[in-house]
């Protein structure tokens, strides 16, 4: 469907891209003493320009993240009220985004601007080290021995949604250019619960990634 939509459109704006963008979490609008953070982060990013019309067009972009953080685990307490405790954590996340790319200016160099939203998988890994996070009947052992084993990754569903403002710098005829962009990304993650193996009510916080990036790559096939 893909390619034929590209052949649909103009060879001389029909783009397939790649790229790479660094990034950065910003605390969620709830975010306390204790939350979720993931500072450190990078996605590769294929971005797929469709034109539709002079200026404006369609962007799909399979979208893959990565990010090193922290990770909020709630802990059942007294009367209901949970306490939480952070722990090392990697978040992953694979996504395809659908939107409306529109070139602000033609020529050699072309300001842009997009927005998409699509689905994506989130998957959050934690480092599990302390035996107060598994069952009390769970063996954690002593003097050194293994902790009991215990899958501490969590996979959901999840919607995406980006913005973005850049600028693309694209040859005369259609041949390889190149892109720089800012952007600003959420992907919203339920909170959830782990299994037996863990002590009883211990649940991972809802949180939403919230990116800064900043990006850049090639395009192959673009034009003016």
């Amino acid at each position: 469907m893909v390619i034929a939509l590209l052949l649909a459109g103009s060879a001389h704006a029909a783009s397939v891209g790649v790229g790479l963008d660094l990034g950065t979490d910003l605390p969620d609008a709830n975010a306390s003493d204790a939350s979720t953070a993931f500072p450190v982060g990078g996605a590769l990013r294929v971005p797929i320009g469709i034109p539709l019309a002079e200026t404006a067009g369609l962007r799909i972009t399979p979208r893959f993240q990565g990010a090193q953080g922290q990770d909020l685990i709630l802990f059942p307490g007294q009367g209901g009220v949970a306490f939480g405790d952070e722990v090392k954590a990697w978040y992953a996340s694979a996504a395809v985004l659908v939107g409306p790319e529109v070139r602000i200016t033609r020529g050699g160099v072309a300001p842009t601007f997009g927005a998409g939203v699509g689905p994506a998988v989130a998957m959050t890994f934690h480092n599990f080290d302390r035996c107060g996070y598994f069952a009390p009947n769970a063996d954690c052992g002593g003097g050194g021995e293994a902790l009991p084993a215990m899958d501490p990754s969590t996979t959901q569903f999840a919607v995406a949604t980006e913005l973005s403002f850049g600028v693309q710098f694209l040859p005369e005829d259609p041949g390889i250019g190149a892109w720089v962009e800012l952007g600003y990304g959420s992907v919203g993650v339920p909170g959830t619960t782990f299994g037996d193996r863990a002590v009883e009510g211990l649940e991972r916080a809802p949180y939403a990634y919230n990116a800064v990036r900043l990006g850049f790559g090639v395009l192959f096939g673009a034009a003016r």
